[in-house]
């Protein structure tokens, strides 16, 4: 004879769904496509009118506002497994790494670059940018050391596929900019969406609101 059911049973609440992890990851890398594009298009529209003054200003307020506009439409994706994220400490992440290449660039650093091979620099600005948004995620995700990893290795890897379809793909300069970058964004978020959707997981309960 079965369990009869008890009508005051209380069932255990469950955890509240997102996305389902293929559907998650198509998401961030088509997200990072759009943002990349929209985040060098307009920042580079918002410096130019600085660079024939000043290279080093015009350039550096392009990366702050692209930095800004990259982090908000990511965080757009991200908070359907970290809904505690708020977008403000992810644009801020975004941003604060602009700044540091905007540093860079105020420093003179710049005029010394040929010196650095690029992908090693491409690898430091992956591990910056790993790490700004690090301090955020480990306050909600275990593991979350592994997006400075996998970041480190996705900027080479956008950077990479960015000059396949440039040199490549045989079609007008501005278009070919434009596939470009979004192979870029997607080829990046390709790597580091990996850690987003397979290895960070939500902690138990969250506090703050970061």
């Amino acid at each position: 004879m079965g369990e009869m059911p008890r009508p005051f049973a209380v069932e255990p609440k469950r955890p509240p769904m997102g996305l389902r992890p293929g559907t998650l990851y198509l998401s961030w890398i088509s997200m990072n496509a759009v943002a990349l594009t929209l985040a060098a298009l307009i920042g580079g529209a918002v410096g130019a009118p600085l660079m024939a003054a000043h290279t080093e200003t015009g350039f550096a307020l392009g990366v702050l506002v692209g930095g800004a506009i990259m982090g908000l439409l990511q965080w757009v994706v991200l908070r359907k497994k970290f809904p505690a994220v708020r977008w403000r400490a992810w644009v801020g992440a975004c941003v604060a790494t602009g700044a540091l290449v905007a540093a860079w660039l105020a420093a003179g650093a710049v005029v010394h670059a040929e010196k650095i091979p690029l992908l090693t620099w491409l690898a430091l600005l992956g591990l910056a940018t790993g790490f700004f948004q690090w301090l955020i995620l480990r306050r909600h995700a275990a593991r979350a050391a592994w997006w400075i990893t996998l970041n480190a290795l996705a900027a080479p890897a956008g950077f990479g596929a960015f000059l396949l379809i440039v040199l490549l793909s045989g079609q007008q300069p501005a278009v070919a900019l434009l596939i470009g970058l979004a192979c870029a964004g997607a080829t990046a978020a390709a790597i580091h969406g990996i850690a987003l959707t397979w290895i960070l997981q939500p902690l138990p309960r969250t506090r703050g609101g970061n």
